[in-house]
């Protein structure tokens, strides 16, 4: 009898202990002043686009290792975070020829060289508890001391609707097994793109949680951006895939990966002639996430 109880209560631990599947709970941000944690994404991108009959490919990986560090837990309870940037790495191949970059190199000549720029570079930031990003200071800084063109480089990679991004996995609500929730978030200064994104939350315990996530993505520009002297209109749809893993003690993520398929159109004059001529182009895309604590 002393056996069987001692299994019961034994079960009974696990189940109360491990899975809270059925139940509704928050995933938010608890984070504690002077902690570090390190960023890894890895993003590789295979594009392929036709221009005045010439077909072009494109293999380009790039890899941005940032540090954030909580700063302080301010009076309302958000975390005020500074985020520098560790490395940023480019290797670039098409058609035969191919071209590579790593600010811990710090090549001079390379075309890639204004990136340099953004190695030690820091920006500091308010985060909520709910993933909410306000009070961006630092990338004006950046994009002063970099320069005209270095800055049009450098704000590829960095700018506030990226960082909004960051945390959208974090749902307003309470979430349990099963559930779903949407996010739209619009990327103004990336040739004004708007991705929506639901996600699923596919397995949770007290420990950890995995949010499949699906997104749609639009090309909406309401203005041409400009790129070495040319103006351009952007145009198309695109489709996202992949899968977060969260630990709920912290409710940051530990890993994420997610596969990108786009199909666009880029409008723009035919510098030969000055009429109108379309650019189609796809791009595939996997990108991986890793994070850990310092």
């Amino acid at each position: 009898m002393n056996l069987f109880l001692n299994a019961f209560l034994l079960t009974l631990t696990v189940l109360t202990t491990g899975s809270i599947s059925s139940q509704k709970t928050d995933l938010e941000l608890h984070l504690k002043k002077g902690e570090t944690y390190k960023m890894k994404m890895e993003m590789g991108n295979i594009v392929d686009q036709e221009m005045m009959g010439n077909k072009v490919h494109i293999d380009q990986k790039i890899t941005t290792e940032t540090e954030l560090k909580v700063e302080d837990i301010l009076a309302n309870g958000n975390y005020l975070i500074g985020q520098t940037y560790k490395r940023v790495a480019m290797n670039v191949s098409s058609n035969g020829q191919s071209m590579s970059f790593d600010t811990d190199i710090k090549d001079a000549a390379s075309p890639l060289a204004s990136l340099n720029d953004l190695k030690g570079a820091s920006i500091k930031y308010e985060l909520s508890p709910k993933g909410d990003i306000s009070n961006v200071t630092g990338i004006d800084e950046i994009l002063k001391n970099a320069g005209a063109l270095q800055a049009k480089t450098i704000s590829g990679i960095i700018d506030k609707d990226k960082l909004a991004g960051a945390f959208s996995y974090i749902p307003k609500n309470k979430i349990k097994e099963g559930d779903s929730y949407t996010k739209t978030i619009k990327l103004k200064e990336a040739m004004g793109i708007d991705v929506t994104t639901k996600y699923t939350v596919e397995t949770l315990t007290k420990e950890k949680a995995s949010i499949k996530l699906s997104s749609d993505i639009e090309f909406k520009s309401d203005k041409p951006i400009e790129q070495n002297g040319m103006k351009m209109r952007m145009s198309g749809h695109g489709t996202q895939s992949g899968m977060y893993r969260i630990d709920m003690k912290t409710g940051m993520p530990q890993s994420a990966d997610t596969d990108q398929d786009i199909n666009m159109t880029v409008m723009m004059k035919n510098p030969q002639t000055g009429k109108d001529m379309a650019i189609p182009m796809k791009i595939k895309s996997l990108v991986k996430l890793s994070v850990t604590k310092r």
